[in-house]
């Protein structure tokens, strides 16, 4: 499904600082637009503004999008079953969305009965409907993207925070370390720093695309593994063969989530320790680094 550009609504929720959008523009214009921005049945801006601005950039009149309808309990057209998975980010965009909606609409963030014209149900299973997952993992993105902004456990352990420097939970944690006055470094696939979200200290620019995740696992002591698709497996298995201390958080749908607790192949290199919360993973990671 397609919209034309200047249909799209963005409210002032969402982000100011864009950054530089020179490098995903080229992107786009050469391989076409690969993952589709989000927007609601009024055709409101939920997730996918930088995608928008350099479609725009590009002089295209009508960009693809995904449709999440949040007026009725089932949140969820029938081509949204056809489409990828939403992101971390993505999900969190939504339940912002739909929790703002919530509140303009003078119900309860959180309430098992009634409806208004604009919100059926509790925000937790309208996010799961809308997205196609449980309500329980929706819980855990929610903890997961908070905790990394304001319990950042990874500066207050002293340590340096590397992660892919761009957005999503690559933003919160990196968020959370640097108000904490930790150390952040992001390192990034494109060639410019600009790319980089505003809270990474030190970025380092490869230019290599995909090819940065082995300098991502490579670079660390040990890793933290948050959700994530084919990218972060391959930081994985990264991590595996140079046998690399790692904590996964679990239940988050991941690509990782069939080797949790156990081990990729069958050498047995390095296991990947389960935990549920991002707590839980910083003080296990840090223990299976001292050890």
């Amino acid at each position: 499904m397609k919209l034309k550009i200047n249909d799209i609504v963005i409210k002032d929720r969402i982000r100011k600082d864009l950054g530089s959008t020179a490098t995903l523009e080229k992107s786009i214009h050469k391989l076409g637009l690969l993952h589709p921005i989000v927007v609601s049945k009024k055709k409101e801006l939920i997730a996918g503004q930088r995608r928008l601005v350099s479609c725009k950039e590009l002089g295209w009149k009508e960009i693809p999008v995904t449709v999440v309808e949040i007026n009725s309990r089932s949140g969820e057209l029938d081509e949204n079953r056809e489409r990828k998975d939403f992101t971390v980010s993505e999900i969190r965009s939504i339940y912002d969305y739909v929790k703002e909606k919530s509140r303009k609409a003078g119900k309860p963030h959180i309430s098992n009965s009634g409806e208004s014209p604009e919100y059926t149900g509790d925000t937790r299973q309208t996010v799961a409907d809308i997205c196609g997952i449980g309500e329980k993992q929706v819980d855990q993105i929610v903890e997961i993207t908070e905790a990394a902004k304001t319990d950042p456990e990874i500066a207050k352990s002293d340590s340096v925070l590397i992660c892919g420097g761009l957005g999503g939970v690559m933003t919160a944690a990196a968020h959370g370390a640097k108000d904490a006055n930790g150390l952040t470094i992001g390192i990034i696939p494109q060639n410019e720093p600009e790319e980089a979200n505003q809270y990474c200290d030190i970025v380092i620019p490869t230019g290599m695309g995909l090819a940065r995740d082995f300098l991502n696992a490579l670079s660390a002591d040990g890793v933290v593994i948050v959700g994530g698709g084919s990218g972060t497996l391959s930081e994985t298995c990264a991590a595996y063969m140079h046998k690399k201390p790692m904590v996964a958080i679990r239940n988050l749908d991941s690509s990782v989530d069939p080797f949790i607790d156990g081990y990729l192949d069958h050498r047995e290199n390095v296991k990947i320790i389960g935990v549920d919360t991002p707590q839980e993973a910083i003080k296990k990671i840090l223990e299976l680094i001292s050890a």
